[in-house]
Parts: structure tokens; sequence; C-alpha cells
């Protein structure tokens, strides 16, 4: 990916943002590429009021309300330190189900990976291509289940098997951890340096997760 104004991103990040964005506008297991492309663009815009001091006005005790979709994005995007199984049993009982949560949950992650990636160094934001026609692909894990977490996994509920139920959204996530941040395989190594060392990233990363406030 290549843009016309701030620094160009290396080869190996450039080339997964490119990957990511388009899967964002392309068929995913319970939505349609035009669905996951408006939920991307709702994406960016409830992350835009965030940043503009506009924070979403939002508690665990509050009840899902309006369109389930469209408040599921707003809170994955601004306030998902909030969500609780409450929230995933109203979204059930209104028909959003736990692989609609899951494809939501993995689109708007890796957005926001790469959106606040590109913000960091100084790039323009990508843009969406345009949504590709065709139906959900329906590919889902017929072996998850409930295992420790809030939603059905294959294997022990983890942060590496969260999105296990979807494998699409499964690999991709695993994909672009390994072009931001490191592979599975990698993490095996202590020693690791990309510009940072390993106990240099890992710094980054605490102080990041406490921020947003991560369970984990």
């Amino acid at each position: 990916m290549s843009t016309d104004t701030g620094p160009a991103l290396a080869d190996v990040e450039a080339t997964a943002v490119d990957r990511v964005m388009a899967s964002i506008t392309s068929a995913g297991p319970t939505l349609t590429g035009a669905e996951r492309h408006d939920a991307a663009l709702r994406s960016r815009r409830a992350m835009s009021d965030w940043a503009s001091g506009e924070a979403l006005e939002a508690t665990p005790d509050d009840e899902v309300s309006g369109d389930s979709r469209t408040w599921l994005v707003d809170r994955i995007t601004a306030a998902a330190a909030t969500i609780r199984p409450a929230h995933i049993g109203q979204l059930n009982d209104d028909g959003l189900g736990a692989a609609n949560y899951v494809e939501i949950l993995g689109l708007i992650a890796r957005l926001q990976a790469v959106d606040t990636f590109c913000f960091a160094i100084g790039a323009e934001l990508p843009e969406f291509p345009e949504p590709i026609d065709g139906p959900p692909t329906g590919v889902v894990a017929t072996n998850a289940q409930l295992q420790g977490g809030w939603i059905p996994t294959v294997g022990p509920a983890s942060p590496p098997s969260a999105l296990t139920l979807l494998p699409s959204e499964h690999e991709a996530m695993h994909d672009l951890h390994g072009a931001f941040y490191l592979s599975v395989e990698g993490m095996a190594d202590l020693d690791a340096d990309r510009g940072l060392h390993r106990t240099q990233m890992e710094f980054v990363a605490s102080r990041t997760s406490l921020l947003n406030e991560c369970f984990f």
C-alpha cells in the first residue's frame, strides 16, 4: 500500500494492510461485502468522534438499544471494555448470534489495528475498496463450544483462540498479528527484535492493554 502523503509502509506491513482492506469489503461468514463495508465505515465514524473528544457514553450496565449491529459496532470501537456477557445474550435475543458477533469483532479489531498504526506513523488511512457482490460464505466451525469464554471457541478460550468460531476471522487475525507484531511461532523468541526489542514490545503492549482496560 502506498500513500500520496506521509511515510510509506514497509513491504510486510503494506501487504498485510492491503489484505485487511480487501477482506473488509468481501463477503464474510455471516455478512455480505456491503454489510461489512457499512460496519467498517460506521466504525471509522465512531472512532473519529472518540478522537474528537465526543466519547461514547457507555457503562457495563447499559442495555443493547436501537439496531443491534450498529450498537455493537459503536461499542466495540469506542467502549469495548464495557461489553459484558449479558450484552451478548441480548444481542442473541435480537437475532445477532455468536457468529455475527465474532465476525463484527474480528472485522473492527483489524480495522482499528490498521488505522491506529497508520495514524501513529503519520500515514494516510487506507481507503476501502468497493464492496464485492455475493452471499455470506456460511463457514462456521462446527466443533466450537463454550470453553471458559463468552462465545464458542475451538479449544479453551484465550486471546489466540478468541475468533476460532469463524476460521476466516481467526486466520485473518493471526495474519495481521504476524505482520504487525510477531507470529505465534515467533513469540517463542524472547530476544526478537523488529526495531524494538521484545522486552520493549511487551512494555508497549502491556501499557496499551492497561489503557484499553483489557481483561486479559
